[in-house]
């Protein structure tokens, strides 16, 4: 069963055509509306999480229950957020997993220009946000822009159900896959 929420107008190009500099103070490429810069605390990225929460849950409330169409939350994505664009997720049929997708480095931290990533999850009682960040491999040189989809899972509090994924950066909801 595939349920989406995206519309096709908001899903990303999978071309990338930046230089990014390897190193913990240089800016990443990463795929997206928005590049990943300096990282933000996980307490301002929690609360941007738990924002993007509200105004979901406000907007369905309002529409009492029926399909909304959410914008853009109201802060600039382009902003240092520091956490990576979720661009579509996937659960089981029992919905305590959620595995998400991003774009990240092709290899582990333990590469040359490689990264680790790691997710946490916000939720409510309509939707879900996942915070994916990364700690990528210190040290200086160049690094070419080459994106690979990455994945993270993580452990939901209670079924996804009918809730919502939503994309931190933006508070717009994303694709979600129900697999077997």
């Amino acid at each position: 069963m595939r349920r989406s929420l995206v519309p096709g107008s908001l899903l990303v190009g999978s071309v990338l055509v930046l230089v990014a500099g390897c190193g913990p103070t240089a800016d990443r490429a990463v795929g997206g509306p928005a590049p990943v810069a300096k990282p933000t605390s996980m307490e301002r990225l929690r609360q941007q999480a738990r924002e993007a929460l509200a105004r979901y849950d406000e907007t369905i409330q309002q529409a009492g229950g029926a399909p909304v169409t959410m914008t853009p939350s109201p802060w600039n994505p382009g902003e240092a957020l520091g956490a990576h664009v979720v661009e579509s997720a996937a659960t089981t049929r029992d919905g305590r997993r959620l595995t998400v997708t991003f774009y990240g480095a092709p290899g582990p931290a333990s590469e040359p220009c490689g990264a680790d990533y790691t997710a946490e999850t916000v939720e409510s009682p309509t939707a879900v946000t996942v915070i994916v960040t990364e700690r990528a491999r210190g040290g200086a040189g160049i690094c070419p822009a080459i994106a690979a989809w990455r994945t993270e899972t993580v452990r939901l509090d209670r079924p996804l159900a009918e809730r919502t994924v939503l994309d931190v950066q933006q508070g717009v909801p994303v694709e979600v896959t129900i697999t077997g």
